[in-house]
């Protein structure tokens, strides 16, 4: 194949360019859409836990292989790219043809187990762009061998193997030590969640889930006097007036949070239930996703919010009045999205690219709380949902900043120790300049 895309495999050196070209962009395309396969069928395997670990103990073997510690066979094809194309076929055709074959991995024989690790790491991880951007630089590197000058082929072959395994085995135990930590949760867990998480306000009565490790979750609710009510076997409470909204085992509970009693039941895999008045909006659990619901609790009917893939996270929702507010946030960026809960289009308020997403909005009288975060810090941010300035009300970089509640004045922030797996409660006035007192 390395005879092929010369001047005179090509024809002329104008031609040659040609077909590295259409040969790169082949098996670019290809290597990172067999890297998006990977990793979609690492997200649907049951056990990621044991996938994780065993993907790690194969790029060890591999490495150890590298180093002629072990001798472990690698599944190879013994062959090479049809030669008969380049006759029959003109130089892009038969060009971008070898591409997508070597683009593929397993077309033609691979001399280290290089690849095949990366494929393996894809399927653990278990995501599509993670796996296309890893088996697309597999891609390029032909590309850039297809354009280098033919001497680098012998490098390769003959000289440099030692070099080139040696690499390789650096290479796959850097792989294996990026995916210790994964390996180290799926081995012994992540802590056990303790302390308290979702905080809720409503006419000066708050809610939190209260973890305490080897128990069941628990709501308190806590009155304007001080005094605090119990709900057990509950989390992710929502409160409006007298009524609270719960998740429980079996879907979400609309009860007095005062007496306990039930006004309402939804049954499902429900998660992040919003109350407000007769509006009961939560998320349903898919299998290929999720999506969001607003059901009129008078009336019994339902509609659909917005619905999402399994790749975007569809955040927990926030009501007031008529309005609805929740983030959508994914490898591809994040919104916070706006709608009303009797139907009408679906509006972005605040969109981000990649490096910052914007998650947990909450909503009161007309003021817009949410959290805005990168890969060290969380800003709680603060704006009147008309537009206008953004304040920063808190930061935090030692804790994640995970959801929030307002009633216009104040935020309730709920914050988690990633180490210790302790929540707290975090609360901040608004500036008057947001709230017009």
């Amino acid at each position: 194949m390395a005879e092929s895309l010369t001047p005179a495999g090509c024809g002329s050196r104008r031609a040659q360019w040609v077909g590295i070209l259409a040969f790169t962009v082949a098996a670019v395309i290809v290597a990172a859409a067999v890297g998006a396969v990977a990793g979609a069928i690492g997200s649907l395997l049951p056990s990621r836990p044991a996938v994780v670990v065993g993907a790690v103990g194969i790029i060890v073997v591999a490495a150890l292989r590298e180093t002629g510690v072990l001798r472990v066979p690698v599944p190879a094809i013994r062959r090479q790219v049809p030669e008969s194309w380049r006759r029959r076929l003109p130089v892009p055709v038969w060009a971008a043809g070898y591409g997508a074959i070597l683009g593929s991995g397993f077309g033609t024989y691979q001399p280290v187990a290089t690849y095949w690790a990366v494929l393996g790491a894809s399927v653990a991880v278990g995501d599509p762009v993670t796996g296309a951007v890893a088996l697309g630089a597999f891609g390029l590197a032909r590309g850039m061998m297809a354009a280098g000058p033919i001497g680098m082929f012998d490098l390769v072959a003959d000289r440099g193997r030692w070099f080139l395994r040696a690499a390789n085995a650096v290479v796959l135990l850097a792989l294996a030590a990026a995916l210790l930590p994964a390996t180290a949760d799926a081995q012994g867990g992540l802590p056990e969640p303790s302390g308290a998480a979702d905080p809720a306000v409503s006419a000066g009565v708050t809610a939190i889930t209260r973890y305490v490790p080897g128990e069941m979750p628990r709501v308190e609710v806590t009155t304007g006097d001080r005094r605090r009510i119990t709900i057990p076997g509950v989390r992710e409470a929502s409160l409006s007036g007298s009524a609270v909204a719960v998740v429980t085992p079996d879907g979400i509970d609309v009860r007095r949070w005062r007496t306990g009693e039930v006004l309402a039941s939804v049954a499902g895999q429900l998660v992040h239930p919003a109350l407000a008045g007769r509006y009961l909006v939560y998320v349903e659990l898919l299998r290929g996703g999720s999506r969001m619901v607003v059901r009129d609790l008078s009336t019994g009917r339902s509609r659909i919010v917005t619905r999402v893939g399994r790749e975007v996270d569809l955040g927990r929702p926030s009501v007031s009045g008529l309005l609805v507010v929740w983030h959508e946030a994914s490898g591809r960026g994040s919104r916070i999205l706006t709608r009303r809960v009797d139907g009408g289009p679906v509006q972005a308020l605040i969109t981000t690219a990649r490096r910052h997403q914007v998650t947990s909005p909450s909503l009161a009288t007309g003021t817009l709380v949410w959290i805005e975060g990168d890969a060290e810090n969380f800003w709680v941010r603060a704006r009147r949902l008309s537009g206008g300035r953004t304040v920063t009300v808190a930061r935090t970089s030692r804790q994640i900043a995970v959801t929030t509640a307002t009633d216009g004045r104040r935020a309730w922030i709920g914050l988690w120790n990633g180490l210790s797996g302790r929540g707290r409660i975090h609360v901040v006035r608004l500036p008057a300049a947001l709230t017009g007192g």
